[in-house]
């Protein structure tokens, strides 16, 4: 009788614990569902709110397009004028500056139309010395991260020919030809001394003569740019290149064909 009494009590004491896991549990989940639908009410917003914006917005755009600095947004022509349709073909090299990372990179496009054939890639964090230094420093250690890629590869030209690159370089620039733009301030952490006002197409080329590299900026342009263009290139209905990273910038298709940021 009395290890009955001790079985039952043991039973009981385990049904009363775990009755008050469960209960402990159930509270737990409630809190939780709680501290959701609290940040969800912060992040819904009213539909009448959305259509304000949006109209908002699309009048800032308009009047970007139409008159210079008459909006809070730059609406900056990139003088691309043709866009990549699939059919491009031959060796390329790219370099591709952001705000954490730098990155060279070669591909060679095959002739079956939107077939990229070799495509190889080096990524690498940029100094913060590089950062806060000066330009010519800056425009120095890209020209020879892309030499190192260069001749790692084996694909250094033998004939005194220059090596054709695409730089992007997604800072805001005053374009006045696909291959040249004036820097117009430093974005992404860069505080660079000696940039502002002049072409960043130019510095680079006399880095790459400063570090020995036969090559040629062919098109300089953002990464919006660079989205849309590989975007056009496998489908010929795109239109709209965006960036979501450290910064938030879209490219589009404009009416008189000039692709706009």
């Amino acid at each position: 009788m009395a290890r009955f009494l001790i079985y039952m009590a043991i039973v009981a004491a385990g049904v009363s614990l775990g009755g008050w896991v469960v209960a402990r549990r159930i509270r737990s989940l409630r809190a939780r569902r709680r501290l959701v639908d609290r940040y969800r009410e912060v992040f819904q917003v009213p539909k009448e709110r959305l259509l304000e914006l949006h109209g908002d917005f699309r009048k800032q755009l308009e009047v970007a397009v139409e008159q210079d600095g008459g909006s809070t947004l730059w609406m900056l022509p990139s003088f691309v004028l043709d866009l990549p349709n699939g059919t491009e073909a031959g060796d390329f090299y790219a370099i591709d500056v952001g705000g954490t990372n730098l990155r060279v990179m070669f591909c060679r496009l095959g002739e079956e139309k939107g077939k990229v054939e070799v495509e190889e890639r080096v990524d690498m964090v940029v100094p913060e010395v590089r950062k806060k230094g000066t330009s010519r420093d800056l425009f120095d250690f890209i020209a020879t991260c892309l030499k190192s890629f260069v001749q790692k590869t084996g694909r250094l030209p033998s004939d005194g020919a220059r090596l054709p690159v695409g730089f992007c370089f997604s800072f805001p620039l005053d374009k006045f030809s696909p291959k040249s733009g004036v820097l117009l301030h430093w974005t992404k952490g860069y505080e660079c001394e000696g940039g502002i006002g002049k072409d960043a197409s130019a510095m680079l080329e006399e880095a790459f003569d400063r570090v020995g590299l036969p090559a040629e900026v062919h098109v300089i342009l953002n990464d919006t740019i660079g989205v849309l263009a590989a975007g056009r290139y496998e489908d010929d209905r795109t239109d709209i290149g965006v960036i979501l990273g450290t910064g938030t910038n879209a490219a589009c298709v404009g009416q008189n064909l000039h692709t706009a940021m």
